[in-house]
């Protein structure tokens, strides 16, 4: 159930917050003083796209935020995200200037695409494109299949899973039946790939290993050359000093002569003499190394052939050397399942034949279901429909099955007919529906499917387009009796309507400075009387309107 709404900056509202309770609350106003805003602000909630044309001018951005009683249907949904349970749930969302968006549930950021996810949980908009979306007949075997219990929802979801299946099977199929001749080209391109690539038989960490040595090798002479003269300095000097390691020990034997005058002198000479023996070491390794780090021409040119060899690889097969042998692992499993192509055939036409019966016999359970759903829909519908004062309006669903025709849905397709006077053949609802009859064959709907549907909102905005009288009177009557079931709110033109209501909103457009915006106050039971009045079309001098319009707010106290 929504509790409260705040809306701020978008379009002609600087500001809002209104507080809902559960019930039947109504929003008027005049046309055009943008009743159909607040819809659309709730909307952006529901995961509805955002556009910046709704961000008021001279605003950085616009911002929705609801408080709705904790949605248990989606209490499964929410846990998966992490969002903790709560009494209320906050859910916000901020279209910025330069077109993003960011959206909030629990104070957790979330993406639109969850917020269309939990949006059908929480509530349910029926507007001027529901009637063309019950218009369209691809929309009246989602419609028929709401009214099925648990074991047809087990059916059909098991009917989908079946026929998903089969479409992957026929996938499979269809690959393996290509021409002969490109399946060989194919082993054949993949055989001279995993041989190119297993020829080379590169090691995941060969490629470090080689430019190293490669970078050995090409600077081999340079790298000798620094050895020798580094030992040759340390050893024989020049003609006119000796070698460091010569002067070093020189320096060592005059340390090692004061020694015995101070304690600490003796730490510093041992500390010399320790150096000294090191740096001996280092020089014998110095000349060592340098004797066997010969240049190797040959083994350079092989390194160097072996990395343009990778690099060709890696051009051809992927990015590292992992890669290359992932690629040549999938060449083996595609290679050995082109081979077996005979054998994974008639295992893929086994199970195909297996799926067409399973998905044929379950389309014939969802069938015969369905057959039993319309029945009851059709009663159903005609007894709404007699209470909106379409008392002689027939109702038929049109339930065609085409076994060769399987779907995900089974193999069913429906169309709603009616006939709204007597002796009219029934046609379908595009051909002779008028907006006032669709209006309240969706309020039909709609009340039937409350009743097992868990959607604890339920917007209608202007469903009493096309309708006025005693018919009017009857669809506030019902929509008052859906407010038993649910919380529903309606934008609504008749008096009739709104006086039905628990709860009242009015909303007008004003002009403040040289802004226009948009306010919207709850109505006292005074208001609500001066807002009817002005709704039946009275300044409030004809003492008669202002009796009625007292006596429809008095019917509900």
């Amino acid at each position: 159930m929504l509790k409260e709404l705040q809306i701020e900056d978008f379009a002609l509202i600087d500001s809002m917050q209104l507080s809902f309770d559960a019930g039947f609350s109504v929003l008027t106003g005049e046309t055009g003083a943008g009743k159909s805003i607040i819809i659309d602000a709730l909307s952006l909630l529901l995961g509805q796209r955002a556009s910046t044309e709704m961000i008021r001018s001279g605003a950085d951005s616009a911002i929705v935020e609801a408080s709705f009683a904790y949605p248990n249907s989606a209490a499964a949904l929410l846990e998966e995200w992490g969002i903790d349970g709560a009494e209320d749930l906050v859910i916000s969302r901020i279209v910025h200037r330069n077109g993003r968006s960011k959206c909030r549930i629990g104070g957790r950021l979330v993406s639109v695409a969850q917020l269309s996810e939990l949006g059908p949980h929480m509530v349910d908009v029926l507007g001027q494109h529901h009637q063309q979306y019950l218009l369209a007949s691809e929309a009246h075997l989602e419609l028929l299949d709401s009214f099925g219990d648990q074991q047809f929802c087990d059916a059909k979801e098991e009917m989908a899973r079946k026929y998903r299946r089969l479409q992957d099977t026929d996938r499979q199929l269809q690959t393996l039946r290509q021409d002969e001749r490109e399946r060989l080209r194919r082993m054949d391109l993949l055989q001279f790939q995993l041989e190119e690539i297993e020829a080379a038989g590169f090691a995941e960490d060969e490629e470090e290993a080689l430019r190293q040595e490669e970078s050995r090798l090409s600077n081999a002479e340079r790298i000798q050359n620094t050895l020798y003269s580094t030992y040759a300095a340390m050893h024989d000097g020049t003609e006119t000093h000796g070698g460091i390691l010569e002067m070093l020990s020189q320096i060592a034997s005059e340390l090692a002569s004061i020694q015995d005058c101070d304690d600490d002198l003796k730490s510093m000479a041992d500390m010399f003499q320790d150096s000294l023996v090191q740096l001996e070491e280092v020089s014998r390794d110095l000349r060592t190394f340098a004797e066997r780090y010969e240049s190797d021409p040959e083994r350079l040119s092989v390194v160097a052939e072996r990395l343009r060899l990778l690099h060709d690889l890696k051009r051809k097969y992927g990015d590292t050397i992992a890669e290359i042998n992932a690629y040549a692992e999938g060449c083996r499993e595609e290679l050995e399942t082109l081979s077996k192509h005979s054998q994974h055939m008639d295992e893929l036409e086994d199970q195909q034949r297996r799926l067409q019966d399973q998905c044929g016999q379950l389309a014939a359970k969802l069938s015969s279901h369905r057959a039993a759903l319309a029945e009851t829909l059709e009663s159903r519908v005609e007894e709404e429909l007699a209470d909106l004062n379409m008392k002689k309006t027939v109702f038929r669903v049109d339930l065609e099955s085409d076994n060769a025709g399987l779907s995900a849905t089974g193999c069913d397709s429906v169309e709603f007919k009616i006939s709204a006077n007597v002796g009219e053949e029934l046609k379908p609802l595009s051909k002779v529906a008028s907006g006032g009859e669709l209006s309240r064959i969706m309020l039909a709907l709609k009340a039937i499917l409350s009743r097992v549907d868990s959607v604890p909102t339920l917007v209608f905005d202007e469903v009493d387009t096309g309708i006025g009288g005693r018919t009017a009177h009857n669809v506030a009557e019902k929509l008052r009796t859906l407010a038993q079931q649910a919380q529903v709110l309606c934008v609504t033109h008749l008096p009739v309507i709104a006086g039905q209501a628990d709860q009242q909103y009015s909303i007008e457009k004003e002009i403040v400075g040289e802004r226009t915006r948009v306010t919207v106050q709850p109505l006292s039971d005074q208001g609500r009387v001066t807002e009817l009045i002005r709704m039946l079309g009275s300044d409030g001098r004809d003492q008669a309107v202002v009796e009625h319009a007292r006596s429809l707010v008095k019917k509900l106290h």
